[in-house]
Parts: C-alpha cells; structure tokens; sequence
C-alpha cells in the first residue's frame, strides 16, 4: 500500500512544468516536505483535473478522499502550473475531538445561547476548521437552532439536521462571503458559520450580524489573540472608522479562541496544541474600545487563573 493509499500525508503538491511533474508531500501541516513518483498521484491529479472546471479553488472528490484543491501558476513567465492538495476530514468532529479543555469547551458551548461573536484563530494548520466547526455544530443540536455556514468553499460536511437542529450550508466566492452573510440574516438563521474571514467586507458583516443579535462563529489566520483583535479592527475600518469599528468589536466579542500547535522533534506526529481563550468582559470591552490591545494579554492571563481557581475548588 502506498503512502496516498494509507492516508498518512496532509498536502500534496503537483508541480507541472515543461512536460515534467514533480511532487511533495507532508505528512502533517509543517512537517518537512517529501518527494515523491508521479505515479503514486497520478490518479488523484487526473480525477482534480477533471473536477476542476477551470475554477482556481474548489472541494475534489476522489473516491473516498475529500480534497480541498488550490491551483496557482508561478515563475518569470508564470510557466510553472501546480495543483495544492489537503485532505480533508469526512465528517465533523466532536467538541471532545478537538484541542479545547473540557472546562473551555462547556463554556464555549454555553455562549451558543447569547448574541455575539466568538472568533476561533491560529496560523495555517492550527486546526481552525476542525474546531470551529465542532462549535458550531453542538450550537444547532443543543439549541435546535436554525443554521448556516458560509464558506469558500465549504471543508467539511455540514449541511442537514443535527438533532433537531438544521444546517444550510452555503458556497460563496471569497468577494462574496460579506453578502452571503446578509443573506443569512435574512433568512432566519440563529446561528452563523463563516469559514475563514479574508476580506473587509465580511469581517464588517461579520461584526454587524454579532451587533444585531446574531451568534457568529469564525476563523480568522493570527499568530497571537491579541494579534487578531487588531487584525479584525484593520480589516474592518475604513479611514477614520476605527474608534467606531472598535466599539462595534467590543461590544460584540463573547469569545476568543486562540489554537498554537507546538511541533514535536518527531515532524511526523501531531502536534500538541496550546489553546488560550479570551471571553467578553467589561475589562476587555474597555481595551478594545481604547484600542488597547497589548493590555489583552494581561487579561487573559487573569480570565485563566481565575478559570483555573474555579475549576479546582470544583474538581
């Protein structure tokens, strides 16, 4: 059995250029690459070529295996043509899959019942999707709520009942994701799913369905909490709308997760993941509205002691 049939590999790379093809691998997100025979991908790149349609990033299925696919060019002349492509779950996890601590976990779970946002960061390959959309999906079963998620495109298989629960999920180009999420609360939808925020207009959109009423959970790429606060309050503001967008964002924030994953010496085990957790307060509602950030770290450092304390006279 070979290395693709296995399964133990997260990205491939097809690198075509002037008649040849080349190929990388990982194992997991971060491990070093690998080379590897054309042969061993050859089915999986005929069956992505075929699925592909001329579109740059789309979900291939290939057999069993469920792929989310980038195609890009590079080089002087652009000669170079290569096809990314990341396995995918095959279904969603449960919240007891993911990284988060049991403590954390309840208490995410429990925020499913309020309006606002809850904001779920870390670099590439963090596990973002993974538990987000763990979040999410416990949100529409415990509360048997009406659900959406918009995503480009979508990465895991959400759409249908969860109990009595519903999700629709919904593709939308990336310049898009902003008007899709109108949509949704148009719609009805208690609860909303947003892949990952890439542009303005859906971190705006984002922030006005969480001011509105809404629960909205999302994925945003940050190397630190206090990295993505910022982050949002730029994306989001155009000139001169910063102090406005930053009362938006405090008023809004019920959560903040934060997932670090902390390669071993072994680049072919998983990680072990480091999760730090920011919740709503009047404290951190006042720093974001001053903008500042660089006082957050000292309250989350607060919020997990005193999580801490609580969870030991409880234990």
């Amino acid at each position: 059995m070979s290395w693709v049939d296995d399964g133990t590999w997260c990205d491939v790379w097809i690198v075509l250029r002037a008649g040849t093809a080349e190929v990388r691998y990982t194992a997991r997100p971060g491990a070093p690459l690998r080379r590897a025979s054309y042969r061993d991908v050859r089915d999986l790149h005929e069956s992505v070529v075929a699925q592909r349609r001329g579109r740059p990033a789309f979900i291939a299925e290939c057999g069993d295996t469920l792929l989310r696919v980038k195609w890009f060019r590079s080089g002087r002349r652009e000669e170079t043509e290569t096809y990314n492509l990341r396995r995918l779950p095959s279904r969603v996890p449960h919240l007891t899959e993911t990284a988060l601590p049991p403590p954390l976990a309840e208490r995410l779970v429990d925020i499913g019942g309020r309006k606002g946002m809850v904001i779920v960061t870390g670099r590439v390959g963090a596990g973002k999707t993974w538990t987000a959309s763990a979040i999410f999906t416990t949100w529409l079963e415990l509360y048997s709520s009406a659900g959406v998620s918009i995503e480009d495109p979508p990465e895991l298989p959400m759409e249908g009942a969860w109990k009595d629960g519903y999700c629709w999920q919904w593709e939308r180009e990336e310049n898009a994701l902003g008007a899709g999420v109108m949509e949704s609360l148009r719609s009805g939808m208690r609860h909303v799913y947003i892949g990952e925020i890439r542009t303005a207009d859906a971190a705006r959109e984002a922030i006005k369905a969480a001011a509105a009423g809404y629960t909205v959970i999302f994925c945003l790429h940050a190397g630190s909490p206090v990295d993505a606060t910022q982050r949002l309050l730029t994306m989001a503001s155009d000139a001169g709308q910063e102090q406005t967008v930053a009362a938006m964002i405090a008023e809004g924030l019920v959560a903040l997760v934060h997932l670090d994953p902390d390669p071993q010496p072994d680049a072919d085990r998983h990680p072990l993941t480091r999760v730090k957790a920011l919740f709503g307060s009047p404290n951190v509602a006042t720093l974001i509205r001053n903008r500042k950030f660089e006082h957050l770290r000292g309250e989350m450092e607060s919020q997990a002691a005193r999580q801490w304390r609580v969870s030991g006279e409880t234990g």
